[in-house]
């Protein structure tokens, strides 16, 4: 009985796991439409923004005006990314991935951590 007991358990967990590693490794790659806010209300801002998963990273590439270049991580719903320009403008954005896989966050810029601007991510459809 014990023996029967162990290869059921052996048996749900082999066809178990892989149901849970790919609900846990989506991949987020792809173009998607930016519309944001700066802090403090000074202004909104729109443009296009690259997702590429590089290793277990994402490069993302953001067209808002100025270009930014940042590397993030994707665990579970949370999408954190480190940005920048090549002379200035180093932040965090936290991103939180939504049902129509669009990913919605709040960001500031190093130098003040306290104001934050808002940014959306709508995958654009082909």
């Amino acid at each position: 009985m014990r023996k029967i007991l162990y290869l059921l358990l052996v048996v749900m967990t082999v066809s178990v796991s892989p149901l849970v590693r790919a609900q846990t490794e989506r991949d987020i790659s792809g173009t998607y439409w930016v519309q944001g806010t700066n802090p403090g209300g000074k202004g909104a801002y729109q443009g296009i923004a690259t997702v590429v998963k590089t290793g277990d990273a994402y490069r993302v590439h953001w067209e808002v005006g100025t270009v930014y270049q940042g590397v993030g991580k994707l665990k579970g719903n949370t999408f954190q990314v480190e940005w920048g320009t090549s002379k200035e403008n180093v932040g965090t954005v936290t991103y939180q991935l939504q049902p129509d896989g669009s990913l919605k966050g709040t960001w500031y810029v190093a130098k003040n951590p306290g104001s934050l601007g808002t940014e959306t991510l709508s995958p654009k459809r082909k």
